[in-house]
């Protein structure tokens, strides 16, 4: 290939690379062995790695009791992520809603889309609750001013809370779930048995994220004249080509 249409080629590629991409993460729980009771306001770090890209993300239990929020502890076993509650004991060290009102805050080190959930060892029903935020404080440090505080302190955090109702459980069914079908992004989220209900309960056994990247910066001013430049190159060197094409026809 000239030297020309390495120019154009060039210039043409700088245009075609301003595309964004979107990559997925997957945050699989499911190969713990922790105890089933521990201190309450412990967390639980994890990354997922997609074409190169890492995401951090830190989770931690809570619990609604009442109108007040409360830390707990989250256990990571064989069928994901449970919470043992203020409440429990190591029987119930699953996320459910009969009584206290468990869920898992998770905190990203950027925003994504929450997309997809894997619900193991169902209980009675897998009613859900997930909604995100945008937070200023730092992804892998405890969220302030949060516990013993009112439930008005949880809803600034995250003011779109959105139910999704799912099927009967019983024994150990698991179940994948699509959330958040408008796309919202956020890097603050909360998965739990609806607060609504009282008879879900689960293991959170997997998590899918999604993150656009944004495309790169809009080529240079010396990147679109290299790039028009050999358009022009090539051209005049295509016409001069066909006028020596036309006068050896008429020297023969």
């Amino acid at each position: 290939m000239n030297s020309i249409l390495k120019i154009a080629l060039a210039g043409t590629m700088a245009v075609a690379t301003v595309a964004p991409a979107q990559a997925a993460f997957v945050f699989n729980f499911e190969s713990g062995n922790s105890s089933l009771t521990g201190s309450n306001g412990n967390s639980r770090v994890f990354s997922a790695t997609d074409d190169g890209m890492t995401i951090q993300v830190r989770a931690s239990a809570w619990s609604l009791q009442g109108d007040t929020v409360r830390n707990g502890y989250l256990g990571h076993y064989g069928s994901g992520l449970g919470v043992t509650n203020r409440n429990e004991g190591s029987s119930g060290h699953v996320a459910d809603n009969g009584g206290s009102k468990d869920f898992i805050l998770f905190q990203f080190d950027q925003s994504v889309d929450l997309n997809r959930v894997r619900l193991n060892f169902i209980g009675d029903d897998s009613d859900i609750v997930a909604g995100f935020g945008n937070v200023d404080f730092d992804w892998d440090a405890a969220v302030p001013n949060l516990n013993g505080q009112n439930v008005s302190a949880l809803n600034a955090l995250l003011p779109s809370l959105i139910d999704y109702n799912g099927g009967n459980g019983g024994g150990d069914r698991s179940s994948v779930r699509s959330i958040n079908d408008a796309d919202n992004s956020g890097n603050f989220w909360l998965v739990g048995p609806k607060f609504g209900s009282s008879n879900d309960s689960f293991k959170l056994g997997l998590i899918k994220a999604s993150f656009t990247t944004p495309p790169p910066a809009v080529p240079e001013p010396s990147t679109w004249a290299m790039m028009i430049g050999g358009f022009g190159l090539v051209g005049g060197a295509m016409r001069s080509r066909r006028r020596k094409a036309k006068l050896s026809a008429s020297m023969a």
